[in-house]
């Protein structure tokens, strides 16, 4: 992908967590990212992307393997959430943006995260996010769906 693409991406991606204002930061760099992730994401990361995919948040909570009492808990304390927790609604944020800019609708980018793929052995995108392998599965197939190569 060209450096404009990348750049693209992060600047979706951090639109969809919510900018400058849950991020604190204008910084879209991979150095940005990097520390941004290490650091932990605020809670209010996780209703940006929920306000901005649509995804309720509930099941981001699930993706991320972060309890419902203790994101509440979080969010009341406005205690950072784990680099774990953050680096999969990294991914979760990043896998939206790179399903955008393939299918060119967030609404069908989302469905089709949501959706069981036969290409994943029957699994839906969004519940293999959760690993590297897993999300370099579902980049792959973004790029195949993107040139045309059926799987």
């Amino acid at each position: 992908m060209a450096a404009a693409g990348t750049a693209d991406l992060y600047h979706e991606t951090y639109r969809l967590l919510g900018g400058m204002k849950t991020l604190k930061t204008r910084r879209r760099t991979p150095d940005a990212w990097v520390s941004l992730i290490r650091r932990g994401f605020q809670p209010s990361t996780l209703t940006a992307i929920a306000d901005n995919t649509g995804v309720p948040l509930k099941s981001l909570l699930e993706l991320i393997s972060l309890p419902e009492r203790t994101w509440a808990r979080k969010a009341r304390k406005d205690e950072a959430l784990s680099l774990p927790q953050s680096d999969r609604l990294y991914r979760i944020a990043r896998a939206v943006a790179r399903a955008t800019e393939v299918f060119e609708s967030r609404e069908t980018a989302v469905d089709w995260l949501r959706t069981p793929n036969r290409a994943l052995s029957g699994a839906a995108p969004f519940a293999i996010l959760d690993t590297e392998v897993g999300e370099e599965q579902v980049r792959t197939l973004l790029g195949r769906i993107e040139y045309g190569v059926y799987t």
